[in-house]
């Protein structure tokens, strides 16, 4: 960044160093500074970095708001994970599962989205449709800790 000041690639990986490094202020500072370079193309992966930093904080408003701007197709795919948490933590649970859904729709093969999904089916009292997607989830990945959630909550 010394060389190239305006090299946003650069900055947005230090903020995510920054967020490993819980100096948020500074990572937050770097993630909003990249946002406002309109020529940089992977803004989506910039608002799942900031979304996951203000759900860290518990700023569940501003968590949801940039990572609805991360989860699209261009978008990383942990962003329907999270925007689905984000959610779920609002009591938004009709909209988290939607959010899970169309993350399995795009990478129907990550079975931590079909548990996602199935856990949140339960608490709602869905059981089958829950029982449905724990089977889906040991299909996926069967050697997998969400595979072994997946059976815990299938004997019990």
């Amino acid at each position: 960044l010394q060389l190239a000041p305006a090299y946003s690639d650069a900055r947005n990986n230090r903020g995510a160093a920054y967020v490993r490094l819980n100096q948020l202020a500074l990572a937050e500072n770097d993630f909003l500074e990249v946002l406002a370079d309109n020529t940089y193309a992977n803004r989506t992966g910039v608002y799942f970095n900031l979304g996951s930093l203000y759900l860290g904080r518990g700023n569940l408003a501003a968590a949801e708001e940039n990572l609805r701007k991360a989860a699209k197709p261009s978008g990383p795919v942990d962003a329907y994970a999270l925007l689905a948490e984000v959610l779920h933590k609002q009591g938004k649970n009709a909209l988290a599962e939607s959010t899970l859904r169309e993350g399995l729709n795009r990478a129907p093969e990550r079975a931590d989205l079909a548990l996602s999904l199935a856990e949140l089916l339960l608490q709602e009292g869905r059981t089958g449709e829950a029982e449905e997607m724990y089977h889906r989830v040991i299909t996926l990945a069967p050697q997998s800790q969400e595979a072994d959630t997946a059976r815990k909550r299938l004997r019990s």
